[in-house]
């Protein structure tokens, strides 16, 4: 069962009053990030075979993105937000063995990732495309996570987003739209239902501080 959500305790918690923390609760019920028991609102919680589903859906709508993008071409400052993102990546993975914090730079590489995706996804030419890829980003931090994963994994991750970015910039769509698939796909495949239970169970619930208008993918 998830982490109940009660207007009471999180009104004063966000210091808001009661009414935008029930609009973007209900909000949030409707985009499928909250659920409803008999005992009212609580955090989803997400089967191992829903998780294969999203990266599945993720797979579609993020192929068919990065096509529309390469044949529409790319903004020069989402270009350098993306070459930027690379070459942190590439500073973060080269400290890798040069520290025992390695789950900082862990944290460090989403941070970027989310970096790269957010400036690519912007491009998007086809809005309602975009409003749904906003959706998926604003999945559970336990769902998009790097805690588990291990360098050569990171690697792998990073080598793809070189790709696909190379691909965009020569606008070989179908090309980036293959790399993204096999993108998605190995994230999906590295996500065990042991290694999701554990960081569900791990992570504290929590609720942005988030205007009703701010929950509402745009």
């Amino acid at each position: 069962m998830g982490a109940r959500m009660l207007e009471t305790k999180l009104a004063p918690l966000l210091s808001m009053s009661r009414t935008p923390i029930r609009e973007a609760l209900q909000q949030l019920l409707f985009e499928g990030m909250l659920e409803e028991d008999e005992q009212g609102i609580v955090t989803k919680h997400y089967t191992h075979e829903q998780i294969l589903e999203i990266y599945d859906c993720r797979a579609l709508l993020e192929s068919e993105a990065v096509k529309l993008i390469a044949d529409a071409g790319i903004a020069l400052n989402s270009k350098h937000l993306m070459h930027e993102a690379i070459s942190a990546c590439e500073s973060i993975l080269n400290s890798f063995d040069q520290t025992s914090n390695q789950s900082e730079l862990r944290r460090a590489f989403l941070q970027q990732n989310n970096i790269f995706h957010t400036a690519l996804y912007e491009c998007c030419p086809n809005k309602t495309l975009l409003n749904l890829l906003r959706r998926t980003e604003r999945l559970p931090e336990p769902i998009r996570n790097y805690a588990s994963f291990s360098k050569e994994q990171l690697v792998a991750s990073h080598l793809g987003h070189k790709q696909i970015l190379h691909a965009i910039e020569v606008k070989d769509g179908e090309r980036a739209a293959a790399l993204m698939r096999e993108h998605i796909w190995s994230a999906r495949d590295r996500m065990d239902p042991s290694s999701y239970e554990s960081m569900r169970t791990a992570s504290s619930p929590s609720l942005r501080r988030q205007t009703p208008q701010q929950a509402t993918p745009m």
